[in-house]
């Protein structure tokens, strides 16, 4: 096991949007859309392995993992860079703070769940992103419409002069 970093006590990484501050201990804090990371982002924009904060040297380093884009304060990461108080890490539209100081009032403490109990999900799966207000997925091409345009027009057509006839 590695040394003690100082201060991992109250390191946190910070999900601005929720308020949710997520502990940074010795080990390593995985981001990404996959149910199994600590720090979990559903976004497409997010890769299922994104990032890993590791504690080394005393230090807490920003691995990048995935193909799509991290940047940490407007600067994109091509390496693993070590993260100093109040940096901004981006993922996707997701903004993470990195602090070693006292957290700000309202943000909530998430203790990341034992390896061994977190559980893989399908449901992060790109083409299973749900709509975020309709709770929906997008349809498939063909369950549009199994008709074509022109038998859609002829039935509409039709509904218009039976309504018409039938409302005299």
């Amino acid at each position: 096991m590695a040394a003690p970093v100082q201060g991992d006590e109250t390191a946190h990484l910070i999900y601005e949007f929720e308020r949710r501050a997520y502990p940074v201990r010795n080990s390593v804090l995985t981001v990404g859309r996959d149910a199994g990371s600590h720090v979990l982002i559903r976004e497409p924009a997010v890769s299922r392995n994104h990032a890993e904060l590791r504690a080394e040297d005393g230090k807490f380093v920003l691995h990048p993992c995935g193909v799509n884009p991290t940047s940490v304060n407007g600067t994109p990461l091509t390496e693993a860079r070590a993260l100093a108080e109040g940096d901004k890490v981006e993922i996707g539209t997701a903004i993470l703070t990195f602090t070693n100081r006292r957290l700000p009032l309202g943000v909530a403490v998430i203790e990341p769940a034992v390896a061994s109990t977190r559980e893989k999900d399908a449901g992060t799966r790109r083409n299973t992103i749900k709509h975020p207000i309709l709770n929906t997925t997008a349809p498939e091409p063909e369950e549009i419409s199994r008709f074509s345009p022109r038998t859609l027009l002829i039935a509409m057509v039709v509904i218009a002069i039976v309504v018409y006839f039938l409302g005299r």
